[in-house]
């Protein structure tokens, strides 16, 4: 009877441990479940205030695009620069049009519209050819008299996608055979220019602008022209040149 009694006892004991182990494991999955669900809950609401932040960074980019420039004025200019492919050999410190900046070879003309956009905070634009001059200036030279003389309109590879939107426009160019480069001529004829005002700055080394002041109006007959100013190549770098551009530009009334 005793034995009996003993057995009985121990499958008891055995039964209850059995059952504790049971409950505590099934203890530890519910609060893994439960962490595990807290993670992910965490995660999505992490995920999720990352798009919006994304979303909302996507806005602010496209706001700033659209609001890129709301200027009204317009700086285009043209230069050996840019419609030349120089070598890295190309003698600047002879040449009277050529100057060596931060980023490479610099022009007279695109000195002068970077002055211009310090005091109006204009767009700056540059007239690009499709076909390159010669590096050599002779050579650039006899091409341009060539141009003149067969009154040809090269072909351009920049061109100005919202011009409606500009109501003043500056046009800086160097004098060519005593007027505007032929380029030049295939911009204006490009555009309307029916009641925007053209302000003409020309770098010369010696002949001032010519007749690329009567040649503009031919070309622009509708546009206000307002008096044009010549600056010398060779002191295009000179303070004196900058106080001379911004007093035109002061003159004229129409600085922003």
């Amino acid at each position: 009877m005793k034995k009996f009694l003993s057995i009985i006892i121990m499958v008891a004991m055995i039964l209850t441990l059995v059952s504790c182990g049971s409950a505590k494991e099934e203890q530890n999955n519910v609060s893994q479940s439960a962490s595990n669900e807290t993670t992910q809950t965490k995660t999505a609401e992490n995920t999720k205030d990352a798009n919006a932040s994304t979303t909302e960074n996507k806005g602010n980019t496209q706001e700033t695009t659209a609001n890129k420039s709301n200027s009204k004025t317009l700086i285009v200019y043209f230069s050996r620069v840019g419609a030349t492919n120089f070598s890295d050999k190309v003698d600047v410190v002879a040449s009277a049009s050529l100057n060596s900046g931060k980023n490479g070879l610099v022009g007279n003309a695109e000195i002068i519209a970077n002055i211009i956009k310090e005091e109006t905070n204009g767009d700056v634009f540059q007239i690009k050819t499709v076909d390159s001059y010669s590096e050599t200036y002779g050579d650039t030279v006899d091409q341009a008299a060539k141009e003149k003389k067969d009154n040809a309109r090269p072909k351009l590879s920049s061109h100005v996608d919202n011009m409606d939107n500009y109501d003043i426009i500056f046009l800086v160019y160097p004098n060519w055979w005593g007027t505007i480069p032929m380029p030049v001529y295939t911009f204006l004829e490009e555009y309307n220019f029916s009641g925007k005002t053209i302000m003409p700055l020309c770098t010369h080394e010696g002949s001032a602008m010519g007749s690329s002041k009567g040649d503009i109006a031919s070309l622009c007959p509708n546009a206000k022209l307002l008096d044009g100013l010549a600056i010398r190549g060779r002191d295009v770098n000179s303070s004196n040149t900058k106080e001379s551009v911004n007093d035109w530009i002061k003159k004229s009334g129409i600085a922003n």
